[in-house]
């Protein structure tokens, strides 16, 4: 089963790579390893889920804009290695 493939059957579709929103590049390769930076929940519209969970943001909507950021991540990878089946592993992920 390709990636492609799970992200069909979640009923997901792969987004278009976010445009950054500073001074940054969205990734670099190195090797065999691309180091992504800078995703967020980003909408496709630009506009960037914000807020405090539970006191700006419910449980649910919290997990939607984690579900875009992982979805956001996925598109960097994409448009880094052409495809996602030569991704092999995530060796490190950090969180903000």
């Amino acid at each position: 089963m390709t990636p492609y493939t799970r992200l069909a059957e979640l009923g997901l579709t792969l987004p278009e790579p976010p445009t950054p929103i500073a001074n940054f590049v969205t990734h670099a390769e190195s090797g065999r390893l691309i180091f992504l930076s800078g995703q967020g929940p980003l909408r496709a519209d630009g506009t960037l889920c914000t807020g405090k969970v539970g006191e700006d943001v419910t449980v649910e909507q919290a997990y939607e804009h984690a579900r875009l950021t992982g979805l956001n991540l996925l598109a960097v990878m994409h448009a880094a290695a052409g495809d996602l089946g030569r991704i092999v592993r995530v060796v490190k992920l950090l969180g903000f």
